[in-house]
Parts: C-alpha cells; structure tokens; sequence
C-alpha cells in the first residue's frame, strides 16, 4: 500500500481541527464530529476508492480509540459515488442531508468537477486528497486539496523527458477521465519540445486493444505515457511488452497501488510512476498504519524486491 492511506490520517486531522470550531459551543454534548466520506467503490475507474475508504476508516477508528476529540467522537459516513454523475450528486446529497459539513471526494477529476458546485452551494467543504485538475486551482471559497495538480504533473514529465534525452512521445488517454488526462498533455506540451502524439480510448467501454497498440506504436516512441488507472496501465503495459515496445513505460499517481504488479506483472517492472506520494515510508507511524490496514482488510502490500520494479519521481505539492 502507498502512502495514501498516511496522508488521509493527516487530512481527518485537519478536517477534525476545522470541525472543533464549528462546534465549539456544543462541547459538553460530546456530539460527534461529522465527516463525509464520497469515493469510488463499485464503478469503473480503479481500485483507488478503496483503498482511500480503508485508510480513512482506520484512522477515525484510531482517533476514537484515544478518546476522539476533545471528547467528540469521529462519526465517518461513507458514501458510494459508483463513479457516475448520477452517483456522485445522490452520494453528496445524502452526505449533505445527514449533517456533514465537510465531504472528502471524489476519486477522479471529471467526478469532482461534477460535485464542486453542487457541494460547494450548499455551504459544504469539499476536500480532495486525489484530484489533480487545474480547472479547480485558485479556487477562493470551499474547496480544499492536498494533491497537485496537472500543471505540476506537465512540469515533472517534461522534465524528465528532457533529463532521458526522449524526443518522441506517445501518451494513451483514457477519455472516461478528459479533465485529468488531457490536461496533462496540455501541460507537458508547454515544456516539451520533441514530438509527441497520442491515442485515445474510454474504459467506461469496449476497448479494439489490437487498434490501440498499434497506434501507440506506430510513431515509434522512445516512452509511451499511461494517463490511465491502475487496471488499464497494468494490461497496456503487458500488451505493450508482448508486441515488442522496448521503450520508457511512464505512468501517474493513478496507477500507483499495489496492484499494478497484479495487473501488469512483469510488463510493468522497470516502469516509471511520476508522484508526489512516496510508494513507502520508514517510519514508525506509517509501518503501524500499514500493518492495521494489512490485519484489517487483508490487503497484498508492496514486498521488498531485489531487483528493479517501478520508479518513483517525486515532485514537490505546490
């Protein structure tokens, strides 16, 4: 497991410190803190939702375990957004109705697009530790994020493009996600100077695998970039592989989970993931936080290897 889950103990922490004023004159009630909770957990899209639901609920169990909040308890209600626009609105509708004044969702760009405005006019905080689209950058009202954007994801695979000498490019876009996806070449275009082409396709539907490759390598890429989920990075990386691309295999924070080695095997060692979460951390805390996760959801995370599997550029959040 990355370190998502680490970072999501951090954000109920600061959502919880937001939630301390909001109901400071109801102390010696002891109410419980509301937080919303609206990821991806049945539709198309990755595994990402669960794994963010099953950190989020460890860390409101570990703060009730110590007595919550000045006495409050966390009360963390999740919802299901299917990853549909009729899920993502009902999921935030319901959250609203039963009293959470903050949400943290939604799992893509193109799904937090959708609810921004509807959350956000009902006096409600929309928290993000996921999103990347640059359409909701600046915002001054109730919109809050921890992730960086598309312009910092341009910035990182431009300069790592320059630092490998690649002059040729070839992304594959998956469409059921525009906002993130065709931002990231808008933005890579600014600072890469070389030749760069792309393929599209939907995951939402039916995908001509035989099509895709061989437009993906047609142009004769030195690095072809995944802007997909870890699914469809694992079986293009493997598609890929057994029709000879030898080239770079360059992916985003959004195929970054353990499951990648599940879905691409050995087609995606070697693989480069461009992210500003460490795929582990060293310390006490995060190991704890891992092995509550691995006891509790009997989840596969990352094993040490001894030779290369992905590499991590990292970049800092701006």
């Amino acid at each position: 497991m990355t370190g998502k889950k680490r970072s999501f103990l951090i954000i109920v922490l600061c959502l919880v410190i937001y939630q301390i004023f909001w109901l400071g004159a109801c102390d010696s009630k002891k109410e419980a803190i509301k937080i919303g909770l609206a990821v991806n957990l049945s539709g198309r899209g990755g595994t990402a939702g669960e794994y963010i639901c099953e950190g989020a609920m460890i860390a409101a169990e570990e703060i009730n375990k110590k007595g919550g909040i000045h006495g409050h308890p966390i009360s963390l209600i999740i919802k299901d957004d299917e990853n549909t626009g009729h899920g993502i609105i009902r999921a935030d509708k319901e959250l609203i109705a039963q009293g959470t004044p903050v949400i943290i969702g939604h799992t893509h760009s193109e799904s937090t697009l959708k609810a921004y405005p509807y959350v956000t006019s009902h006096d409600t905080l929309l928290f993000t530790p996921y999103t990347a689209t640059s359409r909701l950058t600046g915002k001054d009202d109730l919109f809050f994020r921890t992730s960086v954007d598309t312009v910092s994801y341009g910035r990182a695979l431009s300069a790592l493009l320059a630092k490998r000498q690649v002059n040729r490019i070839c992304f594959l876009l998956d469409m059921s996600n525009p906002s993130f996806t065709l931002e990231c070449v808008e933005q890579t275009g600014k600072h890469f100077s070389g030749n760069a082409y792309s393929v599209e396709f939907n995951s939402r539907k039916e995908t001509n695998w035989g099509t895709v490759i061989r437009e993906l390598m047609e142009p004769d890429p030195e690095a072809i970039i995944l802007l997909t989920e870890v699914t469809m990075t694992g079986v293009s990386a493997q598609k890929l592989r057994s029709k000879g691309f030898e080239g770079d295999l360059i992916a985003t924070l959004w195929a970054q989970t353990s499951d990648l080695m599940h879905y691409g095997g050995k087609a995606v060692e070697g693989m480069t993931i461009i992210t500003f979460i460490k795929p582990r951390y060293d310390n006490a805390e995060y190991k704890a936080f891992a092995g509550k996760i691995k006891k509790n959801f009997i989840i596969r995370l990352p094993q040490e290897r001894s030779g290369p599997m992905k590499r991590f550029i990292s970049f800092p959040k701006h």
